[in-house]
Order: structure tokens, then C-alpha cells, then sequence
């Protein structure tokens, strides 16, 4: 609340489909990476006389997320001519949903004041993406590859009060859209956009303004924040002038952080909406509703709570899981075969995988290390059955990977067997000592530190096979005496 005002926001969450093809045709829907203009077809590229058929799979994921959500789902939905001209909109008409959307209501939490508040959403809807331009030396260029993409476009109720809770809420629609594995979900991809639609109200007046700005485009949560931020001060300084700030349709400039009003918002009846003739109605039976409710997993927000109680792990751990499902996948699989507690689990594939992923070129994720979870499982189940320590396991990942080979082979074959023999050890404990004299006073000296350096020695001296908490207990025997 600013200057006696608070604001009113409502989003409006574009979801690009992860489906084979595209909405309306048969190109590929993933047009990433490709050269201009070379994924489209009549259908996507707007000529005369294409007609456009409906992809059925992009249904099911739209519907996968209005269950999750408690959408009610309409039995007869319909697809609509949204009217407007723009260079990358080659029909000059955009195939949308109008009056009457695939789904309305349902509602999805964010945390206000560190309370469970959920944000209601007023419909979601299917459409096809428009394609795209951009600047190239003195030109304007037009890309057709994105045109007839799927979309999916969520519309909250405008019951957000701070560009916080408005980030907030798109990561939780990218939490929820990955997690039922309907999109990538990626902002810096262009999976997911949202448009910000903002007003500002004096306190204790409950009707809407009669004035919104809406900021197109934004494709990241730093700039969805910093936008819908910079929005409020603006509106905020009109209001506070006694200017009346108006519909506008604004582009949000990140470098800069500055606004920029791009033109008058058009009102609905400027987009002259009527029926799609070439394609029939969407009926969706209480059979197929049942049907895609089986496919789905269980929901975030159930899956944390799992994480948290029964794995007994940090909620940050839990938060970094739920936020990649194949990391989760795989730590689930993995758990199951191990051992020990599960937060052990979760600690190594975010040690042990986690720096492998981010080390090794042409690897996206754990799965791409070419080491199945039951396979880690039993190298982290060598190390509680004080087989091989913690140390040698890092050589035997290396090992795994390289070679395809499992873990025990990996061991057998190296002679990596932890050295657990007090007998054996003492020997290279007493040489270490008697080689550092100097460490042994600074230890005698007050200094404990050094500990760890005479530990490290004995390790190096046995090429990290011997037993930690051996030589643990042997050098503080030998220590005091």
C-alpha cells in the first residue's frame, strides 16, 4: 500500500504445450533452434483455403491442469476468430477462445503474510501462438516457425496485491505445469510468458479502477516483478496528480526499467470476436475427464509435504526437487533402493550428480549421466555397509559413467575395498605423525585444526581407501599418548 492506494493485479499466464505438433497441423510444435520460416505449413502460415484440425493431446494437458486447479470444466467449449492486425499474425486473425473458454474458476496458493491465500482464476483457454520478429542490420523480419504453437492462457481474478504475490503465483504455474509435465515451463525459452495487468485502488474503496495498464511479454520473474513494481509508482504519481492514467497496452524496457506505452488497450469488441466455422466444438465427456485424471501425478503440493514429513528433509531440499520432476523421479527411484535415510539420498544427488551435471558438457540432468538410480542406490548402500568410504565413491561415479559398469564391479575391479584393519592402519598412522613433527606440536600447541591435515595424510597415504572413523579414533589414541 502506497500514498493511501494499493494495488489491484491480475495475470494473464501463457503456457506454451510440450505436444509433438502443433495445435492445428502437423508441424512440429518445438520449433526451437530451427532456421526462419522453416517448421510451417499452409495451416500455421495463414494461406487461403488451409483448414485447421484440432490436436487432441493439447486438450489433455490443458484439461491435466484444470483438474489440478478444480477448474470446472465446460462440456461443450468453442473456438473463436480474435480479430487484429500485427506483421507476425498472418491470418490477421488469431484462433482463440471467447465466451465460452475450455475451463473456468478453480484457484491455485500462494504464501500472503505466511498464510496459504488462494488466487482464483477466472478461466483458462486455448489458442495458437503468433509468430515473432526482430531486427536484423536496417530490417524488420518476420519468423512464421511459432505460428500455430500451443497455448494455453490462465486468467486470474485481479485479487493479487503486490508484484511479489504476482511472481510468486508464475512460479507456482511453473511448479505446477512441469510437475504434471505439460510444459518445460522455461521463462528464458519463451514457455511461459505472462502479461501483468495493474491498477491501483485508494484504500477502502472495493470496486475496480476504471482505468488498467497492461505489460506484455514478460519472461522472466525478476522482470515481472520489477515491472508490475515500476507500474505502482507510476500509477501511484498520476493518481496522485489528479491525472486519470487511462487503458494502456505498455512494453516494459528491463535494462532501462523503464515503461513505455505502446498503444490505447483495445476493448473486446475491437477484436470483433465470432465462431471458428472450420472447427468443431470441444466436447469433453465425464469418461475423458476421469481418463486424463488417471494419467496425473500427484500434485506438488502433496508431494512436499511427503518430502518434508516422511523423508524428513529441509524444505529448501524438498523445493529443489519438486521444482524438476525427473530430479525427483530419480531420487524416488533411488531412495526406494537405498538403504539408509532418504535425506542421504537427496544430499548425494545434489552433491555427488548435482556437480557432475554442472561439470560435464552436453548434459541437461542426472538422467544424462548415463547412471540409473538403482545403480546409485547401491553405490551409496557400499558406503553404508562401510564397504568403500565417501571419498573413494566420488573415483567410482567417475568410474560408473565412464564405463557403464556398476558399482561393486567398479570396487571389485579396482581393489577399492575400505581399509577397516586397526592393524594395518596403525602403521600409517604412526608414519604420518612421526613425518609432521610440526603439525603434531600445533595440534599439542592448541592449534586442532591441523586434525584435519594429519586425516588428510593418512587418506592420501592410502589412496583414500582407509576407514575415516578408524584413523579418526587411531590418531587421537596416539595423539594423547
Amino acid at each position: 500500500m502506497t500514498h493511501g492506494f494499493y494495488p489491484v493485479i491480475g495475470l494473464e499466464v501463457h503456457v506454451q504445450l510440450s505436444t509433438d505438433s502443433k495445435i492445428f497441423c502437423g508441424c512440429k510444435a518445438d520449433v526451437a533452434g530451427d532456421g526462419p520460416n522453416t517448421s510451417i505449413c499452409p495451416i500455421c502460415a495463414g494461406l487461403p483455403g488451409a483448414l485447421p484440425v484440432l490436436n487432441k493431446r493439447a486438450v489433455e494437458y490443458a484439461l491435466r491442469l484444470g483438474l489440478a486447479l478444480g477448474c470446472d470444466v465446460a462440456p461443450e467449449s468453442y473456438f473463436h476468430r480474435k480479430n487484429y492486425f500485427y506483421p507476425d499474425l498472418p491470418k490477421g486473425y488469431q484462433i482463440s477462445q471467447y465466451d465460452i473458454p475450455l475451463m473456468k474458476g478453480g484457484s491455485l496458493s500462494i504464501l500472503r503474510n505466511g498464510q496459504p491465500q488462494p488466487i482464483a482464476i477466472d478461466k483458462i483457454h486455448l489458442e495458437e501462438d503468433a509468430g515473432s520478429h526482430k531486427r536484423v542490420g536496417n530490417y524488420w523480419c518476420i519468423d512464421f516457425n511459432r505460428c500455430g504453437v500451443p497455448l494455453l492462457e490462465m486468467v486470474t481474478k485481479p485479487v493479487l496485491r503486490s508484484a511479489g504475490e504476482a511472481a510468486q503465483f508464475a512460479k507456482r504455474v511453473r511448479e505446477l505445469v512441469r510437475f504434471l509435465r505439460i510444459s518445460r515451463g522455461d521463462m528464458n525459452a519463451g514457455n511461459l510468458r505472462c502479461d501483468g495487468n495493474v491498477s491501483i485502488q485508494e484504500i477502502g474503496n472495493d470496486e475496480l479502477p476504471e482505468f488498467k495498464w497492461e505489460i506484455k511479454n514478460l519472461n522472466s520473474f525478476n522482470y515481472l516483478e520489477r515491472a508490475l513494481d515500476k507500474a505502482i509508482d507510476e500509477l501511484t504519481a498520476e493518481r496522485l496528480s489528479g491525472k486519470q492514467p487511462g487503458y494502456w497496452t505498455l512494453d516494459y524496457d528491463e535494462n532501462r526499467n523503464t515503461l513505455r506505452k505502446q498503444r490505447a488497450k483495445e476493448n473486446v469488441g475491437q477484436y470483433r470476436y465470432f465462431r471458428e466455422p472450420d472447427l468443431l466444438a470441444i466436447e469433453v465427456s465425464d469418461t475423458w475427464k476421469e481418463q486424463v485424471r488417471a494419467t496425473m501425478p500427484k500434485l506438488p503440493q502433496e508431494c512436499r509435504e511427503q518430502l518434508i514429513r516422511q523423508d524428513g528433509l529441509p524444505e529448501k531440499t524438498a523445493d529443489d526437487l519438486i521444482q524438476e520432476p525427473d530430479l525427483l523421479e530419480y531420487y524416488e527411484k533411488a531412495r526406494d533402493r537405498f538403504k539408509g535415510r532418504a535425506a542421504t539420498v537427496a544430499n548425494a544427488i545434489q552433491n555427488y550428480l548435482g556437480r557432475l551435471v554442472n561439470e560435464t558438457a552436453n548434459v541437461q540432468g542426472v538422467q544424462d549421466l548415463g547412471v540409473p538410480p538403482k545403480q546409485f542406490a547401491d553405490l551409496l548402500n557400499l558406503i553404508e555397509d562401510e564397504i568403500i568410504n565417501a571419498s573413494v565413491a566420488e573415483a567410482v561415479l567417475q568410474e560408473m559413467i565412464a564405463t557403464g559398469k556398476d558399482a561393486r564391479a567398479v570396487v571389485e575391479d579396482g581393489g577399492l575395498t575400505q581399509i577397516g584393519d586397526r592393524g594395518e592402519l596403525v602403521d600409517v598412522c604412526k608414519a604420518v605423525l612421526a613425518g609432521n613433527p610440526q603439525a603434531v606440536q600445533e595440534f599439542h600447541d592448541g592449534k586442532p585444526k591441523v586434525f584435519g591435515f594429519l586425516l588428510g595424510q593418512v587418506m592420501t597415504q592410502t589412496n583414500k581407501k582407509a576407514d575415516p572413523k578408524v584413523v579418526r579414533e587411531l590418531l587421537q589414541e596416539l595423539l594423547k599418548g
